[in-house]
């Protein structure tokens, strides 16, 4: 976090580690009340049976899942700490976690996405991103990029916004001669046939 500070004291993080109860330090009398916070992970395998993992700060001792499955009947909650639900259908589900101990409560809920195949048509399609690589000796530039459809329509400017290549290609990776170009930034911008438009930079020493 780099930021300078002048005739004062730094920023520094919320470490969340809270007051220490039943302490003699503790002599505003604050109390722990959990934080709640979770995060969870798919099986690879069966991409509806999901792990839950809690996150919480500040000591809960008792821990109250509801994974919004009504068709799971009973297997709708859990409470256990890190527990493991297999979801009855695909669709988007409200799941909270509310965490306890003897000073109070605390709950975070989320909507998750749960799918059920990994067919292509079920999975969120992965963005489009350039790749590019400039050869000094040469002068060379090569571009490429995944999950883009040819044929892609390639331009290269400078700093101030002039366009200085705008080209066709069909196929790729392309190669493009900067020989003229002097050291500097310029940027690239790449269109394909869905009009799937990628914009980066590249610095020419």
């Amino acid at each position: 976090m780099p930021a300078p500070n002048f005739s004062s004291i730094p920023s520094y993080p919320h470490f969340r580690l809270g007051p220490v109860d039943e302490s003699i330090c503790d002599s505003l009398g604050i109390d722990n009340i959990p934080l709640a916070r979770w995060r969870y992970e798919a099986n690879a395998a069966e991409l509806q049976t999901i792990h839950f993992f809690d996150l919480s700060n500040y000591d809960p001792s008792e821990w109250s899942w509801d994974f919004g499955d009504q068709a799971s009947g009973s297997n709708i909650y859990s409470n256990l700490s890190n527990p493991v639900h297999r979801f009855s259908s695909p669709g988007v589900y409200r799941i909270c976690l509310t965490v306890r101990n003897a000073n109070g409560s605390g709950t975070q809920c989320k909507e998750v996405n749960i799918l059920f195949t990994s067919n292509e048509q079920d999975l969120p399609k992965l963005k489009p991103s350039i790749q590019w690589q400039y050869y000094t000796q040469s002068h060379t530039l090569s571009i490429d990029a995944i999950n883009l459809l040819t044929p892609v329509s390639i331009a290269i400017g400078n700093a101030h916004g002039h366009t200085l290549i705008h080209k066709h290609v069909k196929n790729l990776p392309a190669e493009i001669s900067l020989v003229d170009f002097p050291p500097g930034v310029y940027w690239i911008k790449v269109i394909d046939s869905e009009k799937h438009l990628l914009f980066n930079k590249i610095i020419i020493p």
